[in-house]
């Protein structure tokens, strides 16, 4: 899973959404923090690709409820 997402191609810098700023004060959240966010929003579209594309049609929602849970 993640040498597939890590192979794909970024989205461009242009088209990402910065953090917003409400969710990173209610979170007491660093200029640091929003910037690993920030990168990490560079693969959001190839990581819902893989989940698409992934012959468990549930393994994404299994996925979210463990980060939850966590």
């Amino acid at each position: 899973m993640l040498a597939t997402i890590r192979a794909g191609s970024p989205t461009p810098a242009d088209d990402i959404l910065p953090v917003p700023l409400a969710k990173l004060e209610a979170n007491a959240l660093s200029n640091i923090v929003a910037t690993y966010l920030g990168l990490g929003r560079e693969r959001d579209r190839l990581v819902e690709q893989y989940f698409e594309k992934h012959p468990n049609p549930l393994l994404g929602e299994e996925v979210a409820a463990a980060f939850r849970a966590e």
